[in-house]
């Protein structure tokens, strides 16, 4: 298991050419698909989130491939038509995603369901805000993507930022992953490069320490040991010390 931490940028990178991202982030997806439908699937996906890494770090590798459908019905659908053309299903990880392996790469395809939104909407409440990209594969061909302005600041900047969607939807519903989200701001910086301003990830320790009860901080730490630290095996032990004190569950790390 790894230990993770925050680490300065070493090595001044290029500034990304921001006008070409859009077809950039086309083309990504339709190669990234190819390798895993050696089929055509008829109906409707959509690739987010951090598959488009290399577009902002070239020496940055894919991790894994995040599918989103409408519904139910179609991961059903795209669930058979990937193991069809060759992908096994490693693991069943409810509520939040099926993994599966196709050759050496990592497919998670996510439980939350897009139903009627646009994509844009749906990634505009991911956390950070490079994330918040996507494409809509729809029967056998890219037709659409969308790169968040926010993504487009960021790249410009290089330096991390959380979207407002994600923000106002700590603020609104108090969810339990914001330990992931906080862990996931350095390893984020540390793989394509950009700076972390102190003032992001302090952001959310604030709404962490000052809005969530102890009921709320301690699922909170459920929720980061369950799928960071054991779906993921990655351990940040800053952001469990940190959490701990203040959630009162008293690790001694």
């Amino acid at each position: 298991m790894a230990e993770q931490g925050a680490r300065p940028r070493e090595v001044e990178r290029p500034r990304i050419g921001l006008a070409s991202l859009p077809r950039l982030v086309r083309g990504h997806a339709a190669t990234l698909l190819e390798e895993v439908l050696s089929q055509p699937f008829s109906g409707e996906l959509f690739l987010a989130g951090g598959a488009f890494k290399p577009l902002l770090n070239p020496e940055q590798d894919v991790r894994d491939l995040d599918l989103w459908v409408r519904d139910r019905r179609s991961r059903e659908r795209l669930l058979s038509h990937l193991v069809a053309c060759g992908a096994e299903v490693v693991r069943d990880f409810h509520p939040y995603c099926i993994k599966l392996l196709h050759g050496e790469r990592e497919i998670e395809l996510t439980y939350q369901n897009v139903k009627g939104r646009p994509i844009g909407e749906v990634v505009e409440g991911f956390d950070i805000a490079c994330c918040a990209i996507a494409a809509t594969y729809r029967d056998g061909k890219i037709t659409d993507s969308y790169i968040s302005p926010r993504a487009l600041r960021s790249a410009e900047e290089r330096q991390v930022m959380l979207t407002k969607g994600y923000i106002d939807r700590l603020l609104e519903e108090r969810p339990p992953d914001i330990l992931q989200s906080i862990d996931r701001l350095s390893c984020f910086a540390e793989e394509v490069g950009f700076d972390l301003p102190e003032e992001v990830s302090e952001r959310l320790w604030k709404v962490y320490e000052e809005d969530y009860d102890e009921d709320e901080q301690r699922a909170c730490m459920d929720t980061y040991l369950s799928t960071t630290v054991e779906y993921k095996g990655r351990v940040d032990l800053s952001v469990l010390r940190r959490a701990t004190r203040k959630a009162g569950v008293g690790l001694k790390l």
